[in-house]
């Protein structure tokens, strides 16, 4: 599970650095980004799954924060244009889950030491 949820969050973190940094002149982002949206939201269910069984309340948060930007991305039924982004970035506060994400996946090494440790 530990390299499925490294996985994730870097392809995360890469989705939320684009969305971070889409701007008005990029509005042919807008499509790749929607994709990309749902093609996360599985994983991301799966990580949040794991993470409530093992009870991680930090991971569960983040990634249910996530959750909640990539649905609102790939479920937005308008036009996905650089206004809407922008007003999404806002709305979800995606510097504050970026900054979430790259936390999670520092303790990530740890988890994997350990796990190694263990074994």
């Amino acid at each position: 599970m530990v390299v499925v949820l490294s996985d994730h969050l870097e392809r995360s973190e890469r989705f939320l650095v684009q969305l971070k940094h889409a701007s008005a002149d990029d509005e042919e982002l807008a499509l790749p980004l929607r994709d990309e949206a749902r093609s996360l939201l599985a994983a991301n269910r799966k990580c949040r799954q794991q993470a409530e069984t093992s009870k991680d309340q930090d991971l569960s948060k983040a990634l249910d924060h996530l959750n909640d930007v990539l649905t609102q991305l790939a479920d937005h039924s308008g036009e996905l244009n650089a206004d809407t982004i922008a007003k999404l970035q806002r709305e979800m506060n995606t510097d504050g889950l970026l900054f979430e994400v790259r936390v999670l996946r520092s303790r990530i090494p740890a988890h994997k030491q350990a796990a190694g440790g263990i074994a």
